[in-house]
């Protein structure tokens, strides 16, 4: 009711304006500015009070289970108990695999420490393969026939487990191929227990000792 008194008030001022003036041009004139003023007066309705009660009434909609704002919703907004869980998860995953890693290594402790007199019974032979063996093997690292190399190593070692050359070549294979920083450290140590003043094997492990405790502590 109240927007209509505006509107005779309005009315009535035009029907005067055009009784006083009988011009043409005026009355052309006057046209145009009582439709501006009432495209006005509307355009301020439908902002201030049509458009808010339509907002109202479409805003159940936009939070509806299949409308991408469903995201807003507190049952898909993961909690801090949630993001600890999967924190822990992530953690106990990644150590279990550090254990495996840890268990493959004591296993080759074991395998090359298992039967140390047999090192000094090696003939020169084998001895001599273990060392033809390692060459071709450094042949492979250099023309990035990675996979294979790796297996040349590992049969040199087998031929010649104590081998510090062997086990320095192998632990830098491991260490700059497969990033391997712990098993590299791990075969370093196992020459300088055949050659304790080795220089290069004392370099190399004081370079990867470092690195190798630095991960012990971050993940135990």
């Amino acid at each position: 009711m109240s927007l209509i008194y505006p509107l005779i008030a309005i009315r009535q001022i035009v029907y005067y304006l055009m009784e006083r003036y009988s011009s043409i041009e005026l009355r052309q004139s006057l046209i145009k500015m009582c439709f501006f003023l009432l495209l006005s007066l509307f355009t301020t309705i439908v902002i201030n009070i049509l458009l808010p009660i339509f907002i109202l009434k479409m805003s159940p909609l936009l939070i509806s289970s299949s409308s991408p704002f469903s995201l807003l919703i507190p049952s898909h907004i993961l909690h801090s108990s949630d993001i600890t869980s999967l924190q822990y998860f992530c953690e106990q995953h990644h150590d279990l695999q550090t254990d495996y890693q840890r268990q493959d290594i004591l296993e080759k402790t074991i395998k090359y420490t298992k039967d140390h007199s047999h090192q000094k019974n090696i003939s020169s032979d084998l001895h001599q393969e273990a060392e033809a063996a390692l060459h071709s093997a450094l042949h492979l690292v250099r023309s990035n026939k990675f996979e294979k190399a790796r297996k040349v190593f590992e049969h040199a070692l087998t031929l010649d487990p104590y081998n510090s050359e062997i086990l320095i070549e192998y632990g830098q294979f491991l260490e700059h191929q497969h990033k391997d920083l712990i098993n590299a450290e791990h075969f370093y140590t196992i020459a300088l227990t055949k050659q304790p003043t080795h220089r290069r094997a004392l370099q190399l492990k004081k370079c990867t000792l470092p690195l190798v405790e630095e991960i012990d502590q971050k993940y135990f």
